[in-house]
């Protein structure tokens, strides 16, 4: 994924590209999927459930976030923001937990907090990102 701004550091400043080529068995040979981490001292390990390891990616400076919003109740981008959430949920979903209603606030505000190292908002508009 490949992330380019304008400058501004104002909403829409984003542009997101993924370019991705597979190799003769049909994987990804880009990295436009890897997940995304920051490796902390204060956690264990991930384990990775599904397809294979957890490639740890560095966040990005925080001038360098994708910019988001919502709209019609869905982010303004929501194939990469997905991917940003579904990285954060393999690598931090450290319970045995059946579904998100039974992940404690705690965890969910930790995952929360991560997600925003990799996104940014309006200040206004954090409500709705927490509920999207």
């Amino acid at each position: 994924m490949t992330l380019s701004s304008t400058g501004d550091g104002g909403r829409g400043s984003e542009q997101v590209n993924s370019h991705g080529s597979t190799d003769h068995s049909g994987q990804p040979t880009t990295n436009a999927y890897q997940p995304l981490h920051e490796p902390s001292d204060d956690e264990d390990e991930p384990v990775a459930i599904g397809q294979g390891p957890v490639v740890p990616r560095p966040i990005p400076t925080p001038e360098n976030r994708i910019w988001i919003w919502v709209e019609n109740d869905e982010f303004n981008i929501q194939n990469p923001v997905s991917l940003i959430i579904g990285s954060i949920l393999k690598l931090m979903w450290s319970g045995g937990w059946q579904g998100w209603k039974y992940v404690p606030i705690l965890h969910r505000e930790r995952m929360f907090e991560r997600f925003h190292k990799y996104c940014q908002w309006e200040a206004e508009e954090k409500d709705s990102i927490h509920s999207c």
